[in-house]
């Protein structure tokens, strides 16, 4: 894994009945893509087409400006590409992916951020929590 990022290992794993969590790897649910312009990979088919690329755009604007990789994943867990995502994105120190869930991860959020190393120094890791549980639960987006 590239130096200076956590990729945050609750995001991807699947109980098992009677047995100890096992993470998920499934490449075959990337795009075929190139991942340098691949910014927004759409599992849980969430997104049109339209809001897909408006996310891309937007996202190529956020990068433009803070010099911060921006990914986002959507899934409904355990239907997840889960550790094969870090192979395909190469996230680094300076990555952050948002991660949305529809199946809440067998929690109460639907949300989840996954900050590189050099980002957490610009917006502790306090802070993603504070944005995931003031946006990124159940209730709030019910």
């Amino acid at each position: 894994m590239p130096q200076g990022f956590s990729f945050k290992e609750s995001v991807v794993y699947a109980a098992e009945p009677c047995a100890t969590l096992q993470g998920v790897n499934r490449p075959e649910l990337l795009p075929k893509t190139d991942a340098a312009t691949t910014p927004v990979i759409d599992v849980a088919r969430i997104l049109t087409n339209s809001q897909e690329r408006e996310l891309a755009t937007y996202i190529s604007e956020i990068e433009a400006a803070s010099k911060v990789r921006v990914r986002v994943l959507t899934q409904t867990f355990p239907n997840t590409p889960g550790l094969a995502i870090r192979d395909y994105w190469k996230p680094d120190g300076r990555t952050v992916i948002y991660v949305h869930d529809t199946g809440g991860l067998g929690e109460g959020y639907v949300v989840n951020f996954n900050a590189g190393a050099e980002v957490e120094k610009m917006k502790p890791l306090t802070y993603w929590r504070q944005v995931q549980n003031t946006y990124g639960n159940r209730y709030y987006i019910r």
